[in-house]
């Protein structure tokens, strides 16, 4: 690493500025924070993983071999990580529907959100993706390819370096998304709410008389809504997917409890 230092003042700043973001609850600070995060790992990653070094000579002519080749296998994999993606989301969302059929068919109203198992998809994407890029290219190209890609100045670093820190990291996040995404899946019946919102593994059922509140809030392009129960659970509304309009699956709610809407 002699010649260049670590850039620790970077990785603190973005360390403070995802902290911040977590506990700000915007929006804007949590993209804010990713980019500045990413822009800091690149800063970080060209030091930790620096590429064998290659001569002007070597470099030049594996760039005649390769320089046309080099948008195409981007391009290559950023399709297959969406395809990858997508087939798995849709593997995931299909066994969810399934598994809770008998809780649908006895509900009035049920809330299925996708969020978490979408990212859960995305990450096992990102685990494993990777590995199969850099062997295809690998047997398609040669050894060389690799050398010439990561000596390239918009990359700097050995990506398959990092490559193995990644994938590990992508994998254990993607556990729990999927576990809590899974878990994610609430239903409105006649006698009253199983909420099972991200938050939770193990289901709540609530009887309208534990409605305490429902108040309405004004987002930023549709309404949300917390309820209060008894319990003093706060149910927000806001990462519902609803079977229904949700106007309609509050009317509903209120009019079971007795509970009027009140809007802030």
């Amino acid at each position: 690493m002699s010649g260049q230092k670590i850039p620790v003042i970077q990785i603190i700043l973005a360390a403070l500025f995802i902290a911040l973001a977590l506990f700000s609850g915007s929006t804007a600070l949590y993209y804010s924070a990713i980019i500045f995060a990413c822009f800091a790992a690149i800063q970080f990653f060209a030091v930790i993983a620096k590429p064998k070094k290659l001569s002007k000579s070597e470099f030049d002519e594996l760039d005649k071999k390769y320089s046309g080749k080099v948008l195409v296998i981007d391009a290559l994999s950023l399709i297959l990580v969406l395809a990858e993606t997508a087939i798995i989301y849709f593997v995931f969302a299909g066994l969810k529907e399934n598994a809770y059929k008998s809780v649908a068919q006895t509900a009035v109203f049920t809330s299925n959100p996708q969020g978490l198992l979408f990212m859960a998809a995305f990450l096992f994407s990102i685990s494993t993706i990777g590995w199969i890029i850099h062997y295809a290219a690998r047997k398609i190209f040669g050894s060389d390819y690799w050398q010439y890609y990561f000596n390239r100045k918009n990359v700097g670093f050995d990506t398959q370096k990092i490559y193995g820190f990644v994938s590990i990291a992508a994998l254990v996040l993607a556990v729990p998304a999927l576990v809590f995404g899974f878990a994610d899946y609430s239903a409105i019946r006649d006698n009253g709410v199983h909420l099972n919102n991200w938050g939770k593994l193990n289901p709540v059922e609530y009887t309208w008389s534990d409605v305490l509140e429902i108040q309405e809030f004004a987002g930023k392009e549709n309404p949300f809504y917390v309820i209060s129960f008894s319990s003093k659970e706060k149910w927000n509304t806001s990462n519902e997917k609803w079977s229904a309009p949700q106007e309609q699956v509050i009317e509903f709610i209120s009019v079971k409890s007795g509970k009027e809407i009140e809007k802030n």
